[in-house]
């Protein structure tokens, strides 16, 4: 059973067929133009999940925890919907993006890389480089108490309304019922856009007496403009309930999480680790397969895996705002087949502290005078997880996953922005349908040698025998073509970085553009000092 003093967070979103977006992303991050960049000390641009549910637990040391979580619809305001089931009637407000963007930007891990092969440059070369406001006091509405379960024409109803009110950006009430088939009809009647598969997911937080925020945009909101919400209540330790997140969760949905706290926070019914860079492959740009990997490794674990990738005092880190406390960051992967349980974080003392980092640096170089050195490069498998029990292979430069039997293959855009497709159950089990007379996704799409399947409300393809699946410019329906090429496990392991076999060779590399990127690459490495209070 669930502790009612536990912080529960999560995001959902009942649609009707219509392609609804409902995620959570983080800000902006900077970026750079060239194959290289510069941030600090550190020198490879650091992984950056661009569309990863960002979470901020705050402890506040007096039973409370105050929650930020930043919001990105795209959509019609009337379409948004956010439910979030929480232990005691929260006080709601709206939050400042700029805490979060402390957090994310002093806690970013370093990329270090091995030094591209001596070389001689001439001074020929030595020319070219690389190229809404604050929430007002009365905005923030206190919610403490009692409730109604009165309705408007004042009969009794099976739903309590502990209180309605509103933030600058979102209009909201907390509603509380015994069983969530009244929830639904509730938020429904009252013009939220959910549906009725939410009701076996939220049955479970209903019956140990858990109320819930209900979230909508006021009406003049734009998706513009969206502040975090921010929520302070009775709570004894964090916890996100991907139980319920299940409902609109898309595959290899990132998840980081920043707790701060008198002391560091650890998963306590998952494991948790520092980054394996022995597990992960580089490529001839500088990036990393962090992201694949981290998918791999909790696939592996059914989920129940998050990695570590900061931890220390607020004051060392540079993060004004939240004094002595230490700073907890975790991040992890999952799809909706293996959120069935609600990962609870609790103090963990003696974590070592300091920022990790992906080192690369022992490694085998892989570039030299004329830029990437071909057999050294690692498979385009590295860079695309494929799924539990599928294999990826690599023909012409262009990776196929062929999935296990009873999986369809999703067209996705990884965190990096790279297009790529993984393996899924072809039937969601809370996944939002099309309302009745919407058009049938599938009507318009075609999987090549497979068949469409209506997954979620949404087009997926399951391959033919011998297909494999390939990813589509833009993160789109992935298309099934033949099979063929070298085969690397299911992608994002320690296996792509076997010898480059020919049948990849499908990206050329701009050979005249290597001998003033190699220079200013080798300039970056020369100003690498050691980073202090690294992890790992």
């Amino acid at each position: 059973m669930t502790n009612r003093r536990t912080l529960m967070l999560s995001v959902s979103a009942g649609v009707a067929a219509a392609a609804l977006a409902l995620v959570l992303l983080p800000a902006p991050a900077s970026a750079c133009g060239g194959m290289f960049c510069s941030n600090g000390n550190i020198n490879p641009a650091s992984p950056v999940d661009q569309s990863a549910e960002r979470i901020l637990f705050d402890i506040n040391g007096d039973g409370t925890i105050t929650t930020t979580v930043q919001i990105a619809y795209a959509g019609e305001p009337s379409a948004f919907a956010w439910i979030v089931p929480v232990p005691s009637v929260p006080e709601v407000r709206d939050g400042d993006i700029d805490v979060l963007n402390r957090l994310d930007q002093a806690t970013q891990m370093p990329v270090l890389l091995p030094q591209p092969e001596a070389c001689p440059f001439t001074n020929s070369s030595a020319n070219s480089g690389f190229g809404c406001g604050d929430v007002s006091e009365d905005s923030a509405t206190s919610l403490r108490g009692g409730g109604t379960n009165e309705s408007a024409d004042g009969q009794k109803s099976a739903v309590t309304v502990y209180a309605s009110s509103f933030t600058n950006t979102y209009e909201f009430s907390v509603i509380g019922a015994q069983n969530a088939d009244d929830l639904v009809e509730w938020l429904q009647e009252n013009e939220y856009n959910v549906s009725d598969n939410m009701i076996p997911v939220m049955q479970p937080y209903s019956s140990d007496g858990m109320v819930f925020l209900a979230l909508k945009l006021r009406a003049e909101t734009s998706e513009n403009n969206l502040a975090p919400i921010e929520m302070t209540y009775e709570a004894d330790f964090p916890m996100v309930p991907l139980q319920l997140t299940a409902v609109a969760a898309q595959p290899l949905m990132g998840i980081q999480v920043f707790i701060a706290g008198r002391t560091a926070y650890a998963p306590a019914d998952a494991a948790w680790a520092r980054p394996n860079t022995d597990e992960m492959v580089f490529d001839q740009f500088g990036t990393s397969n962090y992201f694949e990997w981290v998918a791999r490794t909790a696939s592996q674990a059914e989920g129940r895996h998050f990695v570590v990738e900061a931890v220390g005092k607020a004051t060392t880190l540079g993060i004004t705002g939240f004094n002595t406390k230490t700073i907890t960051r975790l991040y992890t992967r999952m799809s909706p087949r293996f959120m069935n349980f609600d990962p609870r974080f609790v103090p963990l003392h003696g974590m070592p502290e300091g920022v990790s980092s992906l080192d690369f640096s022992d490694r085998q170089t892989i570039w030299d005078c004329n830029g990437p050195i071909a057999d050294r490069q690692p498979s385009a498998c590295g860079f695309n997880y494929c799924g539990v029990g599928a294999s990826c292979s690599v023909d012409n430069g262009v990776v196929g996953c062929a999935c296990a039997s009873g999986d369809v293959a999703v067209g996705m855009t990884g965190p990096t922005g790279a297009d790529t497709v993984t393996c899924v159950p072809a039937e969601s089990p809370y996944g939002v349908q099309p309302a009745d007379g919407m058009p049938d996704p599938c009507a318009t799409t075609n999987c090549g040698e497979g068949v469409c399947v209506v997954r979620g409300g949404f087009a997926t393809c399951a391959c033919d025998p011998g297909a494999v699946a390939r990813p589509t410019l833009g993160g789109g329906v992935a298309q099934c073509g033949p099979g063929g090429g070298q085969i690397f496990g299911p992608g994002a392991g320690a296996e792509s970085a076997a010898a480059f076999d020919e049948s990849q060779r499908g990206v050329q590399f701009a050979a005249p553009l290597w001998g003033p990127l190699m220079l200013a690459l080798l300039f970056l490495f020369s100003r690498r000092r050691a980073a202090s209070g690294r992890i790992g």
